[in-house]
């Protein structure tokens, strides 16, 4: 009972101050807010990750809440999307001063880190399949940024095309799982009873499907032009990607670790 009142404190301190900051990034969208509340934006923007450092550092929050999978793991990849987000965010603050879409990008990069750190968190597999789609649009939109000028345009859309084929291999997996196991909760659908259940070709048919989803976006041959197309994205933008984006496909591989290892 004390870890999982544990767990339930962190997990809504957690989603009070991300909502916080989300909340932040959009006020600083309205054009009468001065520029000097970026600096503002950033002191509350470092909440979630020092909460998600809390959490990871109390040996007694783990398990399962609700929608969520509050493991050391989860805690340790929202930790480290958050943390990585922060110091881009705060590196752009004099980089892209004077840019356009100076005021739009900081909200952006809220929203999309914010999407990132709850999708390790959930577990209920629609959840992971949402906030993996969110972070997808997200970081197509950054890549838009400087949306006037035309080869921006056309990076977005050769990533659009291949997240999109990312997210539906992910979304027919999650849906294949669950239809075959009779569970959306990751926890219960990867259990060795649940996996019992599927066919060897069903199973093989499931972990293609993850592969496709991870390896699109780590841009492996042959779905690597997106990247190559991004670099005209700003350096905070390229940044994000390799550390919330390019890497993400090893910890999808972690979380459905059971399928792979045949348990």
């Amino acid at each position: 009972m004390l870890v999982l009142a544990n767990s339930s404190f962190f997990l809504t301190l957690f989603f009070i101050v991300l909502i916080i900051s989300w909340l932040s990034g959009l006020l600083f969208l309205h054009p009468r807010i001065p520029l000097r509340f970026v600096r503002i934006h950033i002191g509350i923007v470092a909440l979630p990750p020092l909460v998600s450092l809390l959490a990871l550092a109390n040996t007694s929050v783990n398990g399962v809440v609700g929608l969520w999978y509050v493991d050391s793991l989860a805690w340790l990849l929202a930790f480290f999307v958050l943390s990585i987000g922060l110091i881009i965010q705060r590196f752009s603050v004099r980089y892209l001063m004077g840019d356009r879409s100076y005021r739009k990008y900081f909200m952006l990069f809220t929203f999309t880190t914010g999407a990132a750190s709850i999708a390790w968190l959930s577990g209920d597999l629609r959840l992971l399949v949402i906030c993996w789609g969110i972070t997808l649009i997200g970081l197509t939109l950054l890549i838009r940024l400087n949306s006037s000028w035309k080869v921006t345009n056309e990076a977005a859309k050769v990533s659009s095309r291949v997240f999109a084929l990312s997210w539906f291999a992910l979304l027919f997996a999650s849906i294949w799982l669950s239809q075959a196991t009779g569970q959306w909760q990751l926890s219960l659908a990867l259990t060795s009873e649940s996996l019992a259940q599927l066919e060897a070709w069903e199973i093989t048919g499931i972990n293609l499907l993850i592969v496709l989803a991870v390896i699109i976006p780590a841009a492996q041959w042959p779905f690597q032009r997106w990247l190559i197309e991004s670099v005209v994205a700003p350096t905070p933008v390229s940044a994000i990607m390799h550390a919330g984006l390019v890497n993400a496909g090893g910890v999808i591989l972690t979380r459905f670790s059971p399928l792979f290892n045949g348990i």
